[in-house]
Protein backbone atom coordinates (compact mmCIF):
# COMPACT_ATOMS: atom_id res chain seq x y z
CA UNK A 1 0.00 0.00 0.00
CA UNK A 2 2.91 2.45 0.35
CA UNK A 3 3.83 1.62 -2.91
CA UNK A 4 1.02 3.78 -3.90
CA UNK A 5 0.90 6.52 -1.74
CA UNK A 6 4.48 7.16 -3.01
CA UNK A 7 3.84 7.19 -6.39
CA UNK A 8 1.22 10.04 -6.08
CA UNK A 9 3.53 11.84 -4.09
CA UNK A 10 5.82 11.99 -7.18
CA UNK A 11 2.79 12.87 -8.91
CA UNK A 12 3.00 16.84 -8.53
CA UNK A 13 7.41 16.57 -8.97
CA UNK A 14 6.43 14.35 -12.76
CA UNK A 15 3.92 17.72 -13.71
CA UNK A 16 6.90 20.50 -12.95
CA UNK A 17 9.45 17.71 -15.40
CA UNK A 18 6.98 17.98 -18.03
CA UNK A 19 6.93 21.93 -18.24
CA UNK A 20 10.76 21.66 -18.32
CA UNK A 21 10.77 19.23 -20.76
CA UNK A 22 8.43 21.24 -23.18
CA UNK A 23 11.21 21.40 -25.90
CA UNK A 24 10.86 17.48 -25.39
CA UNK A 25 7.63 17.15 -27.22
CA UNK A 26 8.01 13.36 -27.66
CA UNK A 27 8.25 12.87 -23.90
CA UNK A 28 4.90 14.61 -23.16
CA UNK A 29 1.99 12.38 -24.49
CA UNK A 30 4.32 8.86 -23.05
CA UNK A 31 4.61 10.67 -19.82
CA UNK A 32 0.92 11.83 -19.52
CA UNK A 33 -0.27 8.25 -20.43
CA UNK A 34 2.00 6.93 -16.99
CA UNK A 35 -0.27 8.89 -14.61
CA UNK A 36 -3.48 8.12 -16.33
CA UNK A 37 -3.10 4.31 -15.65
CA UNK A 38 -1.65 5.37 -11.82
CA UNK A 39 -4.42 6.93 -11.24
CA UNK A 40 -6.97 4.44 -11.88
CA UNK A 41 -5.02 1.62 -9.68
CA UNK A 42 -5.06 3.98 -7.01
CA UNK A 43 -8.91 4.62 -7.73
CA UNK A 44 -9.52 1.35 -7.60
CA UNK A 45 -8.19 0.38 -4.04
Amino acid sequence: MDNLPARKGRTPPCDLDDEDSKGHAGTDPPQLTNPGPVRIEATVI
